[in-house]
């Protein structure tokens, strides 16, 4: 329950911008800009408005702009570098200090002119920034801790597993009831959770393996950007479990069980297939962020093809015994 109610919270403190937007808007009125006039009074950097002008200066050195914030950030790597406006009078570089070693997502910006490299500004960030971005950071885990990673997994996956089997209790001890009454409500609840269960499963196996289709690598594919492709196909898929849910009842577990292993497989089929990335060559190559997202793939294909088999043996042994009973129940015919 802590684990829960931390990621619950700690979701709605990230996502202030979303939950309280008129609010800000309102703080900040008359401004397209509004959003980054709220960040550059939090953390006191802004990126800056682009003259239109061109520097005929050639960028400085981005080794020695590294090697400075490395200095001030008392020997800590950098995590990434974002030049803003590169042939542009009132351009900057942004550079960002690796979370690693740190819960907070605050990634610590310093501000350089990008053609003297002299240093223009570091985040001058309030309290209820930095509390804000601790949150964020014990929400997002950025910073390298394999064992609480997995212990974060751990206990998504319980999370998971509770509102399944909820759902499941829920239902079983109202099927008899009203299948006698003839009220809809078990079938309507039963379609919501195969959607909201095997659904999002399947959805986001789909979302994988069209990200492994619509040539890797590509922003744009045939003139479709392709976050837009990926995102459609997990709603398509997900509305489609929707509707299997409540057509085939109890049917669907198992059928979506089904579903999950074949679109995970599938995803690591293309991964190989488009890429030559194989789990074998990841881990031979140690990058372990494909292995291990080739692995977990692969296990869930194991899980839901084994128990989509277990549901479909116990639907069997049910429907055997239920014509058993009708059986017995039918009279045999007088002579």
């Amino acid at each position: 329950m802590p684990f829960h109610i931390l990621i619950t919270l700690s979701g709605v403190i990230i996502l202030y911008g979303l939950y309280f937007g008129p609010t800000l808007d309102a703080s900040y009125p008359g401004s397209d800009t509004s959003r980054s006039d709220i960040q550059t009074e939090i953390n006191g950097i802004s990126f800056g408005e682009q003259t239109g002008e061109l520097s005929e200066v050639p960028i400085a050195s981005l080794d020695a702009m590294a090697a400075e914030a490395e200095a001030i950030w008392g020997g800590e790597s950098i995590s990434g570098i974002y030049i803003n406006g590169p042939t542009d009078v009132g351009g900057k570089v942004l550079l960002y200090k690796s979370l690693d070693k740190q819960v907070s997502s605050n990634d610590r910006r310093i501000s350089f002119d990008p053609f003297t490299g002299e240093i223009q500004g570091e985040p001058k960030t309030t309290a209820g920034y930095e509390t804000q971005q601790w949150v964020s950071g014990m929400h997002m885990i950025f910073f390298n801790h394999w064992v609480l990673r997995w212990l974060y997994f751990i206990g998504g996956a319980a999370g998971c597993v509770m509102i399944a089997t909820g759902y499941i209790y829920w239902m079983e001890i109202r099927r008899k009831k009203y299948k006698t009454n003839k009220w809809p409500g078990v079938r309507i609840v039963e379609g919501f959770a195969v959607w909201g269960v095997m659904g999002l499963m399947t959805g986001t196996a789909a979302f994988f393996a069209v990200n492994r289709i619509v040539q890797p690598g590509n922003w744009i594919w045939n003139g479709i950007p392709k976050p837009f492709i990926e995102v459609l196909v997990f709603y398509l898929v997900w509305l489609a479990a929707l509707f299997h849910g409540w057509i085939r009842g109890k049917a669907a577990w198992g059928e979506q069980a089904w579903w999950l292993g074949a679109l995970c497989v599938a995803a690591v089929s293309l991964n190989w297939i488009t890429t030559g990335d194989h789990l074998g060559a990841s881990l031979l190559k140690g990058d372990l962020a494909i292995a291990g997202m080739d692995a977990m793939l692969l296990v869930t294909a194991g899980i839901s093809i084994t128990a989509a088999r277990k549901i479909g043996a116990v639907r069997r042994a049910a429907r055997t015994l239920e014509a058993k009973k009708l059986s017995r129940a039918i009279p045999a015919p007088a002579e």
